[in-house]
């Protein structure tokens, strides 16, 4: 089995191996995300903050490099909320309405979009209605 990196570099062909896996952090029961996503956000409409809760998958290096960015209605970016290094899991995060200068948002539809090393192929945009 070869693998390859972000930068489409493939490894050398390495022996098969077999992973058994039994737990982590002693919690049994726990289901690990398959994909990183937005499962939902409160409150929603909001006015002042509504928190994003996410997702980390169980893919690649972890903590997984993860990227969460709100966008408006015409695709322009508007602030980053996540843009780093998170561990496989639930995790959230409160968006406060403003944009990457500080400045408030208006009143209108918003989207949130999440990427786990580049890559938000599996997922849709979470859409956030902020209310003034």
């Amino acid at each position: 089995m070869a693998s390859i990196d972000n930068q489409n570099n493939q490894s050398d062909y390495s022996d098969e191996i077999e992973v058994l896996t039994t737990g982590i952090n002693d919690s049994p029961g726990v289901l690990l995300p398959k994909i990183a996503s937005i499962t939902n956000n409160y409150p929603n409409p909001f006015n002042s903050s509504t928190t994003i809760v996410y997702s980390v998958a169980n893919l690649g290096p972890i903590p997984a490099e993860i990227e969460i960015v709100i966008y408006d209605v015409t695709g322009r970016q508007v602030r980053t909320l996540v843009d780093g290094k998170r561990d496989i899991g639930w995790h959230s995060i409160i968006w406060d309405g403003q944009d990457d200068s500080g400045d408030e948002c208006s009143t209108g539809v918003y989207f949130a979009r999440i990427s786990q090393w580049g890559l938000d192929i599996l997922n849709k945009p979470r859409k956030l209605v902020l209310m003034k």
